[in-house]
Formats: C-alpha cells, structure tokens, sequence
C-alpha cells in the first residue's frame, strides 16, 4: 500500500509516538483499513514530512515507529488570495484549489457586488477541514492561512501597492504579474464584477493590472487561473 499523508500535530519528532486522535484512527482503521506494518506520513505544517510505521493499532490508539523525516520546499513566490464571495460550492472549489497551488494567505473579499457579506463560524471551519485535506493530498508542507473577511478598502490600507495585483479587463494595458516581488497578493472580483468605486480605487492606487486571456471566467475559474499564472511567473 503506497504512503497516505496526513496533518497532525507531532510537536518534536519521536521514535515513537502513540496516536489518540479519534477522527484520523476511526480514518485509519474503518475507512483506509490501514495495518500494522502499514506506513504513514504526518506533517504538522511546520515544513517536514515524518514518516512512521504502524506497529498497533486500534480504535483507542496506535503506536507509531519513526523511519525517516524530509523537509518541504515551500513554493518560490508568496501568494496572498483575497476572492470575492461566491456561492458555497464555489467558494470550497476556490479554497482547495488555491491550496494546491501553493497559497500562503486566503482572504475572503467583501466586495460591493458579493451575493454574500458573511463567514459563519460552521462555514470557516469547514473551510479549514477543505485546507488541511487539500494540504495532505497535494504534499505540501505546510497550511495556507485562512483570513477573516476583508473590504476592498481593507486590502487596500494592509497592503503596499506595489505588491497588489487585480484580476480585471482593461483595454490596452498589459498583463502584469509583479516579477520583482516576491510576495503578491491577488484580487479576483465577484460573479457581477468590480463596482464603479471599486475601479477607482484601483487606479488611484495605481494597482497592477492581471488579466486572463481573452474570454470572460466565471470567478471560481478566475481565482485558480491567477493564482497559476502568479505563482510559476
């Protein structure tokens, strides 16, 4: 059975450590039929993949044996996501993917045209659950940061210009993805786009300008695609 990875909090690496988790062994031995002799790999998002052996297990505890540990590169550019609201599945889809990709910071947006203005706290912790499992699959080793929702207005007072990039089509202007920087935020706009005061702002700030190809994305589609296209430039 190949390796499954999953988040876990292991404080110090042990040559052994006793698992009580309920959630993860009732995932172990009713979903994945893990058993002894079986490996897994935990991180605890500090960077480092520790790989362990089962030598018992049950739905009390396991017992685990230290084999190997290797560190995670993080990805070479720090990118901040701040997404307009969009509908729940949508949002789910945003979060997972972002996290794939690499995605230091997730910011919900409040923008003026948002169909939603509110996180609950059930909705942001299912939001975390979509991270951390997102994380264990894609092998990153870390966790990006979930923000709590955040105005045009307040991007704007946090954040150095310079370092803001927003998703939007603006006839005869570049693309522009801010090489020199190392650390980017991206805004994407919600299903209705940017209000008229929203537009403004950005050119008073004189905010670099990302656009997508020639064809309109749907937000969800947008998020994913700027995140890309900001991360491997």
């Amino acid at each position: 059975m190949s390796e499954q990875r999953f988040y876990y909090d292991i404080q110090s690496i042990k040559k052994k450590l006793v698992v009580t988790d309920q959630p993860l062994l009732h995932q172990w031995c009713h979903v994945l039929r893990l058993a002894v002799g079986d490996t897994v790999v935990l991180f605890d998002g500090s960077g480092r993949d520790v790989v362990y052996q089962i030598k018992a297990l049950s739905k009390g505890h396991a017992e685990l044996l230290h084999k190997s540990d290797t560190s995670v590169e993080p990805p070479h550019r720090e990118v901040w996501l701040a997404w307009s609201l969009l509908k729940r599945e949508n949002n789910e889809l945003v979060i997972q993917k972002a996290t794939e990709l690499g995605v230091s910071h997730l910011v919900p947006l409040i923008a003026d045209r948002c169909i939603r203005s509110h996180v609950s706290q059930v909705r942001s912790d299912r939001w975390q659950r979509i991270i951390t499992e997102a994380a264990e699959q894609c092998g990153r080793g870390n966790l990006p940061k979930l923000s709590e929702p955040k105005t045009v207005a307040d991007i704007l007072l946090e954040h150095e210009p310079g370092k803001v990039a927003v998703c939007r089509q603006v006839d005869n202007q570049q693309s522009t993805t801010l090489i020199s920087s190392q650390t980017v935020l991206v805004m994407v706009g919600p299903e209705g786009g940017w209000s008229p005061a929203e537009e403004q702002l950005f050119e008073s700030h004189n905010l670099a300008t990302l656009q997508l190809g020639q064809f309109t994305l749907r937000a969800e589609t947008a998020a994913v695609v700027a995140v890309a296209k900001v991360a491997t430039s």
